[in-house]
């Protein structure tokens, strides 16, 4: 019985990482499929026989979407798209908080993190964190965070973390890339 567990337990652990992204992508896919069924198949419904169009018509739309942000003309008219997100209290937090989020892990986004190593106070212990903000003079905190960054420090198997106010005498940068910091620490540094 014990052999079964353990090849069980192996199996599944094999198995899980590729079922939940197949997950993942069906569910996308599924996603795009209704976001644009009603607009495309009430007005050409001959499309409806192609499996995937819509799909292929979303990831389209999006790529259109990046072309039309890159030139700095038409980049201007999105801040008026965005400007209800940015202006009503509740939408505001939740759209500001989702944007960085997602600006910290574009690699061309002006606010990218750095993965950094801190100084713990044992000699020779360090802490990965990723630099979020390597200035806090905006913020109201007092001269005692003069010469200090924000670091966030993700906890393994979470989606949470935390973020400390650090000197920037015991922050060291790295040349490691944020998605791999990110997916090393989820799994606390257990994969390769």
């Amino acid at each position: 019985m014990k052999h079964i567990v353990k090849f069980f337990f192996r199996g599944l652990f094999a198995l899980l990482p590729i079922g939940l992204s197949l997950v993942v992508i069906t569910k996308l896919a599924s996603f795009f499929e209704t976001l644009f069924d009603d607009l495309l198949f009430t007005n050409f419904p001959e499309l409806q026989t192609i499996p995937g169009f819509s799909s292929l018509f979303a990831i389209s739309v999006i790529v259109c979407f990046g072309v039309f942000l890159s030139f700095k003309a038409t980049a201007s008219a999105f801040y008026w798209l965005e400007y209800p997100f940015k202006e009503v209290p509740i939408l505001r937090n939740v759209y500001s908080a989702v944007k960085d989020l997602i600006q910290f892990f574009d690699n061309d986004a002006q606010k990218a993190g750095k993965v950094v190593l801190v100084d713990f106070p044992q000699t020779g212990t360090k802490a990965v964190g990723l630099l979020t903000r390597d200035d806090l003079s905006s913020f109201e905190f007092g001269p005692e965070v003069v010469g200090s960054s924000a670091v966030y420090f993700p906890m393994s198997y979470q989606l949470g973390g935390y973020t400390l106010v650090v000197p920037n005498k015991t922050i060291k940068e790295t040349n490691m890339k944020v998605d791999q910091a990110m997916k090393l620490a989820l799994t606390g540094w257990m994969n390769k």
